[in-house]
């Protein structure tokens, strides 16, 4: 996980948590549910997650259902 800029939701020009793909793109999360335990524990910082969610709008947001380290 990496802190990234969100472009877009109500965090806007704030810095968050969020993943950062292979690819190099960059998705936040929800900040309810499992979503907030990530934002929130920053013991999560820089390590390799597997993240199960579904995209919120068409935006590069994630309600997260599940998550773990890999």
């Amino acid at each position: 996980m990496h802190k990234a800029n969100v472009t877009r939701g109500k965090h806007n020009r704030f810095h968050r948590t969020g993943i950062k793909t292979t690819n190099g793109v960059i998705w936040s999360f929800l900040d309810h549910g499992k979503g907030r335990e990530l934002l929130h524990d920053f013991s999560r910082l820089n390590t390799t997650l597997q993240v199960k969610g579904e995209m919120i709008d068409g935006s590069r947001t994630i309600n997260v259902v599940e998550f773990q380290k890999i």
